[in-house]
């Protein structure tokens, strides 16, 4: 059965029933899942979001459901084998990673997320690298992610989300660019273009006319022009700039160095 007959429910084939959408975050991922979680209401379509943390329920979601179903995965794209999946059409969004350093860093400094405001324990000293880079009493007497990195310096600050992004690089690094169901997307190609581009995703997805006319006044909706207008971006806000290549202008020269020698084969991969 054709893909275009994806969300209706009495003809779907199972066999074309999974939509995948692998991110990293700070690429797009509030803005994708808003656009994927309105359509999922609209048309009572089965969708979640996975988050690194949070992957109690993948298996039987991938493989186990018969329902049209659409599934984010965040930072998770690396513990999950698709290998076998049912058959699937998907996207998976790559942005700079400086650039992710760069919003990271800032979104982390503010947010309010549960992780980002829990005591240290041994598990995420020795993953922040709190050792190596010689912060065992401050991190003992700030406790939390969020705190040192709102008052050391920011030299500082960007090594431990560096050490927070690295999981991500590497899965970036390992991704397989050359899979025949997924479609890849570079951040810079999307943002301010997001009517076009999702014109050819949905299609991808094999999305009908009804979908694909709903989904794209979703992508109005929660695109950034839209948000901005509204005052939903800015400074200590989910979304700041946009802009791609902030890097440039935020990352000390001690940190481009060090991203350098650690991820410069990353970058080469990556083309940026």
């Amino acid at each position: 059965m054709a893909l275009f007959n994806f969300f209706n429910k009495n003809k779907f084939s199972v066999s074309h029933s999974l939509i995948l959408h692998f991110l990293y975050h700070k690429a797009m991922t509030v803005f994708f899942s808003s656009v994927f979680r309105t359509i999922s209401q609209k048309f009572n379509i089965y969708h979640t979001f996975y988050h690194s943390v949070t992957l109690n329920g993948i298996q039987e979601d991938i493989f186990q459901r018969e329902e049209p179903r659409i599934i984010s995965l965040s930072h998770s794209n690396g513990a999950i084998d698709i290998t076998n999946a049912p058959s699937y059409k998907g996207t998976h969004l790559i942005r700079d990673p400086r650039d992710l350093l760069v919003s990271g860093y800032r979104y982390h400094k503010y947010c309010t997320e549960d992780w980002a405001l829990k005591p240290f324990n041994e598990a995420t000293i020795k993953y922040f690298g709190i050792k190596e880079l010689g912060l065992e009493k401050i991190a003992a007497k700030v406790n939390t992610y969020q705190q040192p990195i709102n008052h050391l310096d920011i030299e500082t600050g960007y090594l431990l989300e560096l050490n927070l992004r690295k999981t991500s690089f590497d899965i970036m690094f390992h991704w397989n660019y050359q899979n025949p169901n997924m479609m890849e997307l570079r951040y810079e190609n999307v943002f301010g273009n997001e009517n076009e581009m999702f014109t050819k995703i949905f299609k991808h997805y094999g999305f009908n006319k009804a979908y694909t006319d709903y989904g794209l006044k979703m992508v109005e909706n929660y695109n950034f022009k839209n948000l901005s207008a509204k005052g939903k971006t800015g400074n200590n806000k989910h979304a700041n700039t946009g802009i791609a290549g902030q890097w440039k202008e935020n990352l000390p020269p001690s940190i481009i160095e060090k991203f350098n020698q650690e991820f410069g084969e990353l970058l080469k991969k990556l083309n940026y």
